[in-house]
């Protein structure tokens, strides 16, 4: 069974990330769940740097680990310190 954002995404001709906006939660300062980026820019265990629309959401942290990859989701774990915007170069 597909998702609504499957069938949409179908439907209007465009990507997945095109129809969903991005969103991320951060939990306990912990663990970080973004959904809805493009691409992995860049990644190590102090920095993630995320395509989102456009623009770039950069989490920065220590000892920071993929703990789940999914299409448009994922979910960091380690100690996330800061998470901001910045624009695509």
């Amino acid at each position: 069974m597909s998702s609504i954002v499957d069938e949409l995404s179908k439907y209007f001709s465009v990507p997945f990330n095109e129809v969903l906006d991005y969103k991320y939660t951060v939990i306990n300062n912990s663990v970080v769940n973004v959904t809805g980026y493009k691409k992995i820019i860049n990644y190590s265990t102090q920095f993630v740097t995320l395509s989102v629309k456009k623009n770039e959401l950069i989490i920065e942290g220590e000892n920071l680990k993929i703990k789940e990859l999914d299409k448009g989701n994922i979910v960091l774990v380690g100690k996330i310190y800061k998470i901001y915007l910045s624009k695509e170069s």
